[in-house]
């Protein structure tokens, strides 16, 4: 995972979830009803896997690795853009953070993309040897 400096660089990301939280703990105040304090405390438990998968981290690539990474990007709902690879998706449903990179002889992006790719890299390999 990339250190909490770089994380906090996605500025979307980092506004994004305490403003959701604060939402939920008003409704929640707001509220009497004990049938919506389960659904609030079920929303707020259900953000922390999307936050963990989405985290910004970095993997090492080595030489041939970055077409592969890129064919499997193109064919994973992925365009690249100037900014890199960014999900196919409009750009108010995604962070910052999601965007994958190349960074000299790593790649930046997502841990769960990162894992995806890790596990495809793998493969290839295992295929090959």
């Amino acid at each position: 995972m990339l250190p909490l400096r770089q994380q906090a660089r996605d500025t979307y990301r980092l506004l994004f979830c305490p403003a959701l939280l604060s939402v939920f703990g008003l409704v929640s105040w707001w509220s009497a009803s004990g049938a919506l304090n389960g659904i609030l405390i079920g929303s707020c438990v259900g953000m922390l896997p999307s936050l963990v998968m989405g985290t910004p981290a970095r993997m090492a690539m080595v030489d041939g690795d970055r077409a592969e990474i890129e064919a499997w990007l193109g064919k994973h709902n992925h365009l690249h853009d100037a900014r890199g690879w960014v999900p196919k998706l409009p750009r108010a449903l995604y962070f910052d953070s999601q965007v994958v990179q190349f960074d000299g002889n790593s790649v930046v992006g997502p841990i769960v993309t990162l894992r995806k790719l890790r596990t495809m890299l793998r493969a290839n390999t295992l295929m090959g040897a």
